[in-house]
């Protein structure tokens, strides 16, 4: 029987897609991501009394012992801001966190009508790193590759270095930049640039100190700035 070249061509592909379906799905490529932690206390004061007392103090600091340092994004203090003394003891429980190493920044009032006055309700919000897996991965003989395909282990050195040199986890999902593109703003930082101008802050700077002295500095030595939030 003569064959017909292409009724060959056409039953070799035929039999190449069937064996194509039959072959598993490749892995997903291993990468790590971030996920959002919230964690709460309550922290707890005797009757008419505006400071915690040290067994709350120690309670406090266990707590804030478990949340991961520089992955902290907010910082909530729960209180009934109608009632002023509720008020003084959720400016005592802040305190404490500042000095804690907490910035004031992040560190935001929550007026929560009703709730009792003996107690301020603290929630923190953290980046928890998530790595992939399995990684190490040594599914794969990495010595006898003679293919040259990728290693098990591909990708998870990167993305897990990637992520523990980030200062806050969070910006691994995305940024905390300006998502709105300004074109009148960006036209005038380009002109500037182009110009080669300083803004506007940076030379009443240098007229100030071309000057030979500012109030600020009148003292000796140089300046401190320091920003605090208020309730």
């Amino acid at each position: 029987m003569k064959l017909n070249l292409r009724h060959v061509a056409a039953m070799a592909l035929l039999t190449a897609a069937l064996a194509g379906c039959d072959s598993p799905a490749p892995p997903p490529a291993k990468t790590a991501h971030v996920r959002q932690e919230s964690v709460s206390h309550a922290v707890l004061f005797h009757d008419g009394s505006m400071r915690m007392a040290p067994s709350e103090q120690d309670a406090l600091a266990s707590f804030v012992n478990t949340v991961p340092a520089g992955a902290v994004s907010s910082v909530g203090l729960a209180v009934d801001d109608t009632n002023l003394r509720a008020v003084a003891r959720a400016r005592s429980v802040r305190d404490y966190l500042v000095k804690q190493g907490f910035s004031p920044q992040e560190i935001r009032m929550q007026p929560t009508p009703g709730i009792d006055p003996l107690t301020v309700m603290l929630s923190i919000r953290y980046a928890q790193v998530m790595p992939p897996g399995p990684c190490p991965d040594w599914s794969k003989n990495s010595i006898h590759n003679y293919e040259n395909a990728d290693e098990s282990n591909f990708g998870c050195a990167y993305y897990n270095n990637l992520i523990v040199q980030l200062a806050n986890p969070s910006d691994y999902n995305g940024g905390h930049g300006t998502p709105v593109f300004d074109g009148p703003r960006d036209s005038v930082i380009m002109q500037r640039y182009l110009a080669d101008t300083p803004p506007p802050a940076a030379s009443g700077g240098a007229s100030a100190s071309a000057g030979g002295s500012s109030g600020a500095s009148a003292g000796g030595g140089g300046t401190t700035t320091t920003t605090t939030s208020s309730p």
